[in-house]
């Protein structure tokens, strides 16, 4: 009783830590009752360049930017399997611009799979995204050489359960 007490405790406290860019980024999508007509996945480029509220007032289409800063392919990707868990978008569209990366996650800001994946509650489809994405032969094989800073421990559990990040 003790144990899920504590653990219940330190549920509720880190919802006072923890940053909420994921959170307020993907409130909108998550409280939204019907499905959207087109979803955006990239990084900041199409993150940056695409405005739903143009693409509705114009046009009268649903979309939704899921677009975040640094975002590899593969990180749009599980964003898009795991977003597939809330809406069943007729169309959707990724940004190619990183393409020819070999990393899986952005070697410069691995932040950025914090704001991509936090908001998504915990699920088989995060659990095998966390694992895919941490499984990068090229970003382990950048860090340990040095031509990238390991800026934050590549640790699954950091990614599935934010309290050890915001709290040490």
């Amino acid at each position: 009783m003790v144990i899920i007490l504590t653990l219940g405790s330190l549920n509720v406290t880190k919802e006072f830590f923890e940053r909420k860019s994921s959170d307020s980024k993907f409130y909108d999508f998550f409280h939204e009752k019907q499905d959207y007509d087109v979803l955006f996945f990239g990084n900041s480029h199409m993150m940056d360049g695409i405005s739903p509220m143009i693409i509705w007032n114009e046009y009268g289409i649903t979309s939704y930017n899921v677009a975040a800063h640094s975002n590899a392919i593969a990180t749009s990707y599980w964003m898009f399997m795991n977003a597939l868990d809330y809406t069943s978008p007729k169309v959707v569209v990724i940004d190619g611009y990183a393409m020819d990366f070999n990393w899986k996650t952005s070697p410069d800001n691995y932040s950025s799979i914090h704001d991509s994946l936090d908001a998504f509650p915990i699920s088989v489809t995060k659990i095998k995204a966390v694992q895919d994405l941490l499984d990068d032969p090229y970003m382990d094989h950048d860090i340990s050489s040095g031509k990238y800073p390991e800026t934050e421990k590549r640790d699954p559990i950091g990614l599935l359960w934010n309290f050890s990040v915001y709290h040490n």
